[in-house]
């Protein structure tokens, strides 16, 4: 994690350092929706076409206007020569996007999204290495989820807006060392616990709607531990460049319920680069060396308690094995 702000040289009462910025921003939209309608087609031997929504021709013309302001303030103090503190705190935003609109037909209770974000840490830098540990907070308020169903009375689809909060407490350790000119290795680590706050979801079970509250899970996709390992050597007058990753991501849920866990996964991965003269230079890349499975992110289905549809779920794997070469020409 690189410092805020960094003096050259070194005073404990001097070498402290702040920054404050502020932005403002507006967002006002001009549009016109069509309603909806409903029909029924006529076929006898089939309940698709019971209930066709299509346009009524009753255009509403709309006119929201949002505004929202964001500031960011930090500080660093080099307390010594080769350590130091840093803290920063960011409020932010995140302005409603005109796809909330085009989806949907006059929406209702759309605003903007609120997000904060907090960092604290110590820093140690030698020539022969680094070392950074940082605290970290991150909160994003009024989160919009889509939610869609069959309404069970009228057969008609809901598209329903909930709006929930998602917050994470973590810390992240990251280290360079290089003991010799030819050789150096870094490594990261993460340690992070998000949750939900004031999130509900509803679906029909057995043909009654139900609330389900997803307070105190953790969003779908989202690894609690992540870490990396990245080796690097340099030869023959820094011409030949090889370097190596090791990636670990643990596990992680496929869905906001909770309800499926993805395993955790790790990979290899490695490249090459020679600089055969000084304007051509060839490459060859592998990544996933060791052909591992792992499910890199979940489908984003939402299943509820009871309605888990058998052994079957929707995620998305990570590439197999692969290799790449190229050769680069400079003129």
């Amino acid at each position: 994690m690189p410092p805020i702000a960094q003096t050259k040289n070194h005073d404990p009462v001097a070498d402290f350092a702040g920054a404050l910025s502020r932005v403002f921003a507006r967002m006002i939209a001009h549009r016109a929706t069509e309603g909806v309608k409903s029909s029924n087609l006529g076929n006898p031997d089939t309940l698709a076409d019971d209930n066709v929504l299509y346009g009524s021709d009753v255009f509403n013309r709309f006119d929201p206007k949002f505004s929202d302001h964001s500031y960011t303030i930090g500080a660093n103090w080099q307390f010594m020569p080769e350590a130091g503190i840093f803290g920063r705190y960011t409020s932010t935003y995140r302005l409603p996007q005109i796809g909330q609109y085009r989806d949907n037909v006059l929406p209702t209770g759309i605003r903007s999204q609120s997000i904060e974000q907090a960092e604290a840490g110590v820093k140690f830098q030698k020539p022969w290495g680094s070392l950074y540990a940082t605290l970290f907070y991150n909160s994003f308020k009024d989160v919009q989820f889509t939610n869609t169903y069959i309404d069970p009375a009228t057969l008609r689809i809901v598209q329903e807006i909930n709006y929930g909060d998602v917050s994470t407490t973590g810390v992240e350790l990251e280290a360079n060392l290089k003991p010799v000119p030819w050789f150096d290795v870094s490594a990261t680590a993460t340690y992070q616990d998000p949750k939900f706050k004031n999130y509900t979801y509803n679906t029909i079970v057995a043909g009654a709607p139900v609330t389900t509250s997803f307070d105190g899970n953790r969003p779908s996709s989202m690894p609690k531990v992540m870490a990396s390992i990245r080796p690097r050597v340099s030869l023959i007058g820094g011409r030949l460049r090889v370097l190596g990753e090791w990636r670990y991501e643990g596990d992680k849920f496929n869905d906001d319920s909770n309800l499926v866990k993805l395993p955790a996964f790790s990979v290899f991965n490695a490249s090459a680069e020679l600089d055969v003269t000084q304007n051509v230079t060839v490459q060859v890349k592998g990544t996933n060396l060791s052909n591992a499975l792992g499910l890199g992110q979940g489908g984003g289905q939402q299943l509820v308690p009871g309605a888990a549809d058998g052994a079957v779920i929707l995620a998305r794997p990570i590439f197999g094995r692969a290799v790449q070469g190229s050769v680069l020409f400079k003129f």
